[in-house]
């Protein structure tokens, strides 16, 4: 008993970190999410924001969405920016708490994530690339701000959702299935690019259950959880909209509306530099190929040597899946703007943290300074991969910043909300004085 508790220790030594580095990793996070925010909000393409602001103030006045006026979008993404609107300002800028902290919890929902499957080395080096992806993408596209986007929020009910299916499929306490249906449901509610995360989801539980368990009722009895989620996490949106008799339109823009835009072009990258954070991360997922088929080799050539430990199948195969049919969406959806990428790149870098785990198995017998160099070469090499996404995005928001009036600003969000006011329909990108 003494021998295990002394390894146990050791062990829970070598996987322990120092609070500087959870520091670092803080301040890193904060730093790139400023800069991000700041390119974001001061940029001077006009469109998406404005609308969406100007929407959700008019919902806090008493106007009814479909009704009054309408978008191809469900409604979640105005329900949650009339809540700023009930204590602040009619002002753009009223929104930045809200968004600020929907961000912030999707970093931590992606360490809380990546810690599960991995160690915490790796769940902050992760956390760190999700955060310098996720503010390039917002900074980077030409089609929209970038700022109180729906990927703002549906980021971290993404990642909720993951997060209480892998807990699922780890325990058998009946509540984590319908959490993760609930979770995206309310992404659902704000915008129908979270169909890929469900139909993965479910399909997944199903063929796991079917395949490795042999258990029909497992699977039955798992979907059936994940549909009742679903069907909370979709209720509000529901009852508002049967309350407001808005629910036949509501349908036809939802489904029929959004439908047509479909395959009109495609939101494929069309060249590696339109996603730069995603370099090294993919490089990381062939290095980590190439060191468990390296370590394959080395077991079999001495017998009972153990190959180097490896991310559970199970949950492996779920992020390919996720990461298939997030691809077969990036293909239809109608223009290539950078914010799709936000929600499809997710599945890409938590795989990728296998490179981190297959290279600290790899270091296990060296000493803690040699493991610590191999470590730390490994991060600055990788730091310089993403040194390019950094490049380009950071003088970005600065130029963006400078440039930027909020007394212009305001007075373009005043003319949005009273252009909205004087019109009724869908809103046809069309804007007061041209487009932007």
């Amino acid at each position: 008993m003494g021998d295990v508790g002394a390894a146990t220790a050791n062990l829970s030594r070598e996987n322990s970190l120092p609070r500087w580095a959870y520091g670092l990793t803080i301040a890193l996070i904060l730093a790139v999410h400023t800069v991000g925010r700041f390119g974001c909000y001061c940029t001077d393409v006009r469109s998406d924001s404005y609308t969406y602001a100007a929407f959700a103030l008019r919902m806090v006045h008493g106007e009814v969405f479909y009704e009054d006026f309408s978008l191809d979008k469900p409604p979640g993404l105005m329900v949650l920016n009339m809540l700023p609107y009930l204590v602040l300002p009619a002002s753009r800028a009223s929104l930045i708490p809200l968004e600020t902290i929907g961000l912030l919890l999707g970093y931590w929902l992606f360490f809380r994530l990546a810690r599960l499957l991995y160690d915490r080395t790796t769940a902050l080096i992760l956390a760190v690339a999700a955060c310098i992806a996720v503010n390039y993408f917002a900074v980077m596209d030409f089609t929209g701000e970038g700022f109180g986007l729906a990927e703002t929020y549906m980021f971290g009910l993404h990642l909720a959702a993951v997060l209480c299916y892998i807990r699922a499929g780890r325990s058998d306490r009946w509540w984590w299935l319908p959490a993760c249906g609930a979770c995206v449901g309310l992404s659902l509610t704000i915008k129908q690019t979270a169909a890929p995360l469900g139909a993965a989801l479910g399909l997944h539980w199903i063929v796991v259950s079917l395949v490795r368990d042999r258990d029909h009722q497992r699977a039955m009895g798992g979907a059936g959880r994940l549909i009742l989620g679903l069907a909370i996490g979709l209720a509000p949106m529901v009852v508002m909209i049967l309350a407001q008799g808005t629910w036949w339109r509501a349908s036809r823009e939802i489904l029929f509306s959004s439908a047509r835009w479909l395959r009109r072009d495609t939101a494929w990258p069309s060249a590696w530099s339109h996603v730069t954070p995603l370099w090294a991360p993919m490089i990381w997922i062939a290095l980590a190929a190439y060191l468990h088929a390296a370590s394959a080799v080395f077991s079999k050539r001495r017998s009972g040597s153990p190959g180097l430990s490896r991310i559970r199948v199970v949950d492996a195969s779920f992020f390919a899946l996720w990461l298939a049919l997030e691809c077969a969406m990036l293909v239809y959806l109608p223009r290539r703007s950078f914010h799709y990428y936000i929600l499809s790149m997710m599945p890409l870098l938590l795989l990728s943290g296998e490179f981190w785990r297959a290279l600290q198995g790899l270091l296990a017998g060296q000493t803690i300074a040699a493991r610590s160099v191999f470590i730390v070469a490994a991060v600055l090499w990788s730091a310089a991969t993403l040194r390019p996404a950094l490049s380009e995005f950071s003088p970005v928001s600065s130029v963006r910043y400078r440039g930027f009036s909020a007394a212009e600003d305001q007075q373009h969000f005043e003319e949005v909300v009273r252009w909205e006011n004087g019109s009724r329909g869908i809103h046809d990108g069309s804007w007061p004085g041209g487009e932007p």
